[in-house]
């Protein structure tokens, strides 16, 4: 609670409790604006397309997560756009080699965004995809630009979700 002026919490707070101190905090300090959104409906035929090959990525997928360690899934990988390099260069060949592995991800990927914003789909830099991720409320300072987020999975209603803030 530093990081807002705050009392200092005991250890055995719990999680829930730190976040309603934290967001509490966050309130009183910040001037940011919360949007919320439900986001856009996907067709549920991409949906299931995409759970069957999400499936068949996490099942045949043979790393588990050494491309960001801090980050928690059980399986994790970042698809860079190779037009993101210089042309010739190692790491655009590294990078279209990956996409090209991972060509069902990838076009599932711009399959989806596409369906819902057109105009973006030649602008996508990446493609993080993880399974099992669990992540908590941080600031991401490696994923500064526009993005998408979606889930693919059997959830209970009102859980999950990605929230993102503004300035």
């Amino acid at each position: 609670m530093t990081d807002f002026h705050g009392p200092a919490l005991d250890e055995g707070t719990s999680r829930g409790e730190v976040m309603e101190k934290l967001l509490e905090g966050y309130e009183k300090e910040a001037a940011r604006k919360i949007l919320i959104s439900s986001g856009i409906a996907v067709d549920e035929g991409l949906i299931q397309k995409a759970r069957v090959i999400m499936k068949a990525w996490s099942d045949a997928f043979d790393n588990a997560n050494e491309e960001r360690t801090s980050v928690s899934a059980e399986h994790y990988m970042i698809l860079v756009s190779p037009r993101l390099y210089t042309a010739g260069s190692r790491k655009a060949a590294r990078a279209a080699g990956k996409v090209a592995k991972y060509k069902a991800v990838w076009d599932m990927a711009m399959e989806v965004l596409g369906s819902v914003d057109k105009d973006f789909v030649g602008s996508v830099s990446a493609v993080a995809v993880t399974h099992n991720f669990k992540g908590s409320p941080h600031i991401d300072k490696q994923n500064t630009g526009p993005f998408y987020a979606i889930s693919v999975g059997d959830f209970e209603n009102g859980t999950g979700g990605v929230e993102v803030e503004c300035r």
